[in-house]
């Protein structure tokens, strides 16, 4: 304009690789007329780039928010068919940042460990595959062949990033208690947890728990205080669980 020269380096998914120091050189050097000068970096995601040439950082985000706030002032005079082309274009503004939601700063880190990234991947799945080989052993060394109370007797993970796997039994205590042990993996080791599976059966678990005299730490579930270290020698953990299992499968017998 007559007042002002606004310099703008525009950006949306690509690296700010450009030459910033010549066009600063050239708005601040060549354009002596007077004006008012700015330099804008214009981006989908917040940086600090080209501040060492006193570039100002403006996202899509805040610039889409500015034109809103301004619209008011233009609607009644403007072409209704130039109007919704304009506030489609808006909405595609505020697209670019719902459309890549990866800081870029991350995706530079990605770029540049790609090997490192990949082989701990590697490293994951050998680990999952690991932990899943210790519960499928830890299932055969549990007899639930006596108790017809142990409904099942299964393994679950969780989704495909999960760092655990867990051996669980469903037990029917009775007919409104039905129990649930896990029995879970991870890398800070074992733990065992019992929890009620009937809704709002949790007191009465803990009464029986404490009946069958099966120690436990009251959190969100029972957790049972024998811990066992990620290596623990199976043999050391299967009859502790073995106890719980029996006791609790046995305990409608007991009571008979």
């Amino acid at each position: 304009s007559d007042n002002r020269a606004v310099l703008i380096e525009n950006k949306i998914y690509a690296m700010v690789n450009n030459p910033l120091a010549d066009y600063t050189d050239y708005l601040d050097c060549r354009i002596l007329d007077g004006r008012a000068k700015h330099k804008l970096l214009l981006t989908v995601f917040p940086t600090g780039e080209g501040s060492e040439w006193n570039f100002v950082n403006l996202t899509y985000s805040k610039f889409v928010d500015e034109i809103r706030s301004l619209l008011g002032h233009y609607l009644f005079g403007a072409d209704t068919r130039y109007l919704t082309m304009f506030l489609d274009f808006l909405s595609t503004l505020e697209n670019l940042r719902r459309g890549t939601r990866m800081d870029q700063e991350f995706v530079k880190f990605l770029a540049k460990r790609d090997d490192d990234i990949r082989n701990l991947f590697n490293d994951l799945k050998s680990f999952r595959i690991e932990i899943r080989e210790k519960v499928l052993e830890l299932r055969t060394l549990i007899d639930t062949s006596q108790h017809e109370t142990v409904e099942v007797q299964d393994l679950w993970r969780g989704d495909t990033a999960s760092m655990s796997d867990t051996l669980y039994h469903n037990i029917r205590v009775s007919e409104d208690l039905l129990v649930g042990v896990d029995t879970r993996l991870n890398p800070q080791g074992w733990q065992i947890q019992i929890f009620a599976r009937s809704k709002g059966s949790t007191l009465k678990l803990k009464e029986l728990l404490k009946r069958l005299e099966i120690p436990f730490e009251e959190r969100e579930r029972f957790i049972h205080p024998a811990q066992f270290d990620y290596d623990e020698n199976l043999d050391r953990i299967s009859p502790v669980l073995q106890d719980i299992v029996n006791k609790l499968a046995t305990s409608q017998e007991n009571e008979a």
